[in-house]
């Protein structure tokens, strides 16, 4: 074997180690971008539902949603909007991001939370479900079936009818 073939050898050999440890890097880099989304979201989340127990007239708006629309003046009934507006716009970027490996139980966890009574019903008829039908990025019908499918049937759980279209 000649010096030049020892010195190609050498670098080949050095080549795959280096390719080896950038591999190793970039998997362990993923595990710490997905380890920060989920605490991301959690914050987020855990951030959002503190408002009902430190915001003294949020929590009187929250236990609002129990009556019907007309009970609720403008402003109370935009607050909600804007609380459930934002959890069903993270919920379905969590699903986009694939947390949860993108489980059904941890999605209609996360929805049965809101569903709660059938104010929110009638607020998914008119602007939730189109929230869960925003999304880019590939298998973009997938996710929206899914998100909207299980959203469906804890409304028809609540309302004791289909979600008509």
């Amino acid at each position: 074997m000649t010096l030049l073939e020892i010195a190609q050898l050498i670098t080949s050999i050095a080549t795959l180690l280096l390719a080896f440890t950038l591999l190793l890097q970039l998997r362990t880099n993923h595990k710490d971008s997905d380890l920060e989304l989920t605490y991301r979201s959690l914050e987020m989340s855990l951030e959002r539902n503190s408002n009902i127990f430190d915001n003294k007239d949020f929590r009187k708006i929250f236990s609002k949603r129990f009556s019907s629309r007309n009970k609720l003046s403008d402003e109370e009934y935009m607050a909600l909007d804007y609380f459930w507006g934002s959890h069903f716009a993270q919920v379905s970027t969590d699903y986009r991001l694939g947390r949860a490996k993108r489980e059904r139980q941890y999605y209609e966890f996360l929805l049965r939370f809101m569903f709660d009574n059938k104010l929110i019903c009638k607020w998914y008829e008119d602007r939730g479900r189109n929230i869960l039908g925003i999304t880019v990025g590939s298998n973009k019908d997938k996710r929206i079936s899914f998100l909207q499918g299980l959203a469906d049937e804890i409304y028809e759980e609540i309302m004791g009818k289909k979600f008509e279209n």
